[in-house]
């Protein structure tokens, strides 16, 4: 606006202290640090002679706004002015206990109004150790990983052995084994490795030249992804008693087993 004094004129430029109230709230009142949650502030705004305020394109009362996440890890993180909400998270390791959140709002005037809200952050209460949601998985391919057990090399299956072939279907076995797993956990685990992720260990079909194609001699199923029975083992793989004591070799060491499990069968093609 423009203001005449003594025939000069003038720019004036009108500078306002907005009345303005905030209310921040939090979606879930508590979380871990696996949790996402959701904070949301809530303005209202008057101008100094009490009119209410609207945000338009030429005065936005929210001009930019933050919140500090120090307590819950993390640092000043901005909130969009238009939606006036942001997500947060818990970095791992961050105390239990209830948290306040400074949160920051700048008017058009770059005037600052603060406000906080609180989150209780809590342990992640599995009543174990173990936490899936941080597990390092490591896949294997049982019949391709170590032979710990030679006696079980054919499975009973004459010609399905053979660690030097591995030519497209021309697939024999390699002799890998449950044994070979559980003399290799230490291995594993100095790796980082908790949790072992192994192919099906059911009994499995085996294929010759099924669709008489000179280039496909053999073809046997030591991904374990073949199935025949899924009431028996693989005996390419070795025994229930072996497997069971994969099982508990690997949970004193505090590790989990993960066995793939594929529910089809495959179809012999007689064409």
């Amino acid at each position: 606006m423009k203001e005449t004094v003594a025939e000069t004129e003038y720019s004036v430029l009108k500078y306002d202290l907005l009345d303005v109230e905030m209310e921040a709230e939090i979606q879930n009142d508590t979380m871990d640090y696996n949790d996402n949650n959701v904070l949301s502030i809530k303005v209202n705004a008057k101008d100094s002679e009490g009119e209410q305020i609207e945000d338009t394109d030429e005065l936005k009362v929210v001009e930019r706004a933050t919140v500090d996440l120090s307590a819950l890890g993390g640092g000043v993180v901005e909130i969009d002015p238009e939606l006036l909400a942001v997500t947060i998270a818990v970095k791992q390791g961050t105390s239990a206990g209830v948290k306040t959140l400074p949160i920051t709002i700048y008017d058009v005037y770059n005037n600052e109004y603060k406000t906080d809200v609180k989150v209780t952050v809590t342990d992640r209460g599995k009543g174990s150790d173990f936490d899936w949601d941080e597990a390092v998985v490591y896949f294997a391919v049982t019949d391709r990983f170590f032979d710990g057990n030679s006696s079980n090399n054919d499975g009973g299956v004459p010609g399905s052995y053979d660690p030097d072939t591995n030519d497209g279907l021309n697939s024999s076995y390699h002799g890998g084994d449950f044994a070979g797993l559980t003399q290799k956990l230490d291995y594993l685990q100095d790796l980082g490795v908790n949790t072992i992720w192994i192919t099906p260990i059911v009994e499995n079909q085996t294929v010759a030249n099924s669709v008489n194609d000179p280039v496909v001699k053999q073809a046997w199923g030591y991904t374990g992804y073949w199935t025949k029975d899924f009431t028996k083992i693989d005996a390419h793989l070795g025994t229930e008693a072996e497997f069971s004591a994969l099982l508990d070799a690997a949970h004193a060491k505090g590790m989990k087993v993960m066995v793939d499990v594929v529910f089809h069968l495959l179809i012999k093609s007689t064409f």
